[in-house]
């Protein structure tokens, strides 16, 4: 019986190791979407704090283009990458390696109110 109750436990925990995989949202500020749930470019969400806040740590946020008027405090383990255009022609962009950080500029201006990038130990910027 002990023997099942650690298989039983080895077997929860690597099911909850192999569903932990790093989620990917959107930010675009330019989304026409309706929900702005972050969950494709179509419906990315406007802001990057708003991805930062609705998403548990180790998420993911893919960033298009553009210029966002707000400060953004980074969570721990939080990846924040830019340099996404949001759309190519051909579709829309699916892996880090079609980012181009040269090409697809992403800015951050906090509007003289602090600080405009705040970063967590563990955290990630790559714009």
């Amino acid at each position: 019986m002990r023997g099942f109750r650690l298989l039983f436990v080895l077997l929860a925990v690597t099911l909850l190791c192999a569903g932990a995989s790093q989620a990917v949202v959107y930010v675009d500020q330019n989304s026409t979407g309706l929900s702005h749930d972050g969950l494709s470019w179509d419906t990315a969400f406007l802001t990057i704090q708003k991805a930062i806040d609705d998403n548990p740590p180790g998420t993911e946020i893919w960033v298009a283009n553009g210029t966002y008027i707000e400060n953004v405090v980074l969570k721990m383990a939080d990846s924040v990458y830019g340099g996404f255009l949001g759309a190519e022609p051909g579709g829309y962009e699916t892996s880090l390696d079609q980012r181009n950080i040269n090409a697809n500029l992403v800015l951050i201006d906090g509007n003289q109110s602090g600080s405009c990038v705040v970063m967590s130990e563990g955290s990630r910027w790559t714009a």
